[in-house]
Formats: C-alpha cells, sequence, structure tokens
C-alpha cells in the first residue's frame, strides 16, 4: 500500500482482512461498500434526502460516490439500479426478488467485515490543518 495514505499499520491489516471475507462470499470489497452504502442511505437518509422519480416519489437519501473512469461509473450505475429495484413498485416480480436477495447476502458479508474490524470499526483520524498543502513529490 502507498504511504500517501494515513491509515494505521492496524487498520490497514484488518482491511485486507475485510477484503477476505467478501472474497470467500464472491464479492470485492468495493463492490460490497457501495451496495451497503447506496442501500442503507436511500431509507436512511430520506428525512434529509430528495424526492424521487425513481423510488415512486418516495423520499431517498442521496449518495454521492467517486469514480475514476466509465466503467466504474457503469458499474455503479447497475448497483443503484439493483438497489432501486428492491424498492419500486411495478418493477418485475423477479428483479424486485433479486434485489432484496442481494441486499440480505450483502448484509450478511457486512456482518462479516463488522466482526475483523473490531476496534478499528468507526476509526477516523484528524484532518490536516486550514494550511495544508498537498504537493506531488519531486
Amino acid at each position: 500500500m502507498g504511504n500517501w495514505h494515513p491509515a494505521p499499520d492496524g487498520l490497514r491489516k484488518v482491511c485486507q482482512d475485510a477484503a477476505r471475507v467478501c472474497e470467500n462470499n464472491s464479492e470485492k470489497l468495493e463492490s460490497v461498500a457501495t451496495r451497503w452504502a447506496l442501500e442503507h442511505w436511500l431509507a436512511d437518509g430520506a428525512d434529509v434526502g430528495t424526492t424521487s422519480s425513481g423510488v415512486d416519489g418516495q423520499k431517498i437519501g442521496v449518495s454521492v460516490i467517486g469514480v475514476s473512469n466509465l466503467v466504474e461509473l457503469e458499474g455503479a450505475l447497475k448497483v443503484w439500479q439493483s438497489v432501486q429495484d428492491g424498492y419500486r413498485n411495478g418493477v418485475e416480480e423477479s428483479r424486485k426478488a433479486d434485489s432484496l436477495n442481494r441486499k440480505r447476502h450483502i448484509d450478511e458479508v457486512v456482518v462479516g467485515i463488522h466482526d475483523v474490524l473490531g476496534k478499528w470499526r468507526d476509526f477516523a483520524w484528524d484532518s490536516p490543518g486550514e494550511d495544508f498543502v498537498n504537493r506531488a513529490a519531486k
């Protein structure tokens, strides 16, 4: 791992363990994180969210996902469509069932991830001060 990231070595280690939990469940850590965040914030963030035509005009939580290229954007949109399938009325029953089954599976994987994170769960590091300027190494 690059030394540019402020995560302590202990956190880096348990993140590798979390990635193995995902692999053992035929998942990738980044996919689990994206799905879980979108799925849970859709409902949990509704009080501060926006109205969506995609989920039958209900208020939903809104997430921002960083992507580096078109392939990542298309993947994130595919996940979002699947998440919405579990909440929308009028969706083909098999698509709705697939979405809800996927949610249950991801929630089970996340329980395993929480187990390996232990004391590192909810860990945060201090942000740099206002005078910080990130400069490329020469």
